[in-house]
């Protein structure tokens, strides 16, 4: 890891079913406050590693 990057671990235990989701407020997670300054974040999901990137343009791409 780089020094200007941060590790975020989120635990989900009781992940709610699609069904509830509709009922629940949905959380909301501004892209400046998830990268920070840095250009890509790392998400753990199930066992595998994504990267998220912002492109020059705002874009955001997710790679496997």
């Amino acid at each position: 890891m780089k020094p200007d990057e941060t590790r975020v671990e989120v635990e989900n235990r009781d992940a709610p079913s699609p069904a509830s989701l509709s009922s629940q407020a949905r959380r909301i997670i501004r892209s400046e406050e998830l990268f920070g300054l840095n250009r890509e974040v790392r998400i753990q999901h199930q066992g595998d590693l994504y990267v998220l990137r912002r492109t020059k343009l705002g874009k955001l791409i997710l790679n496997k």
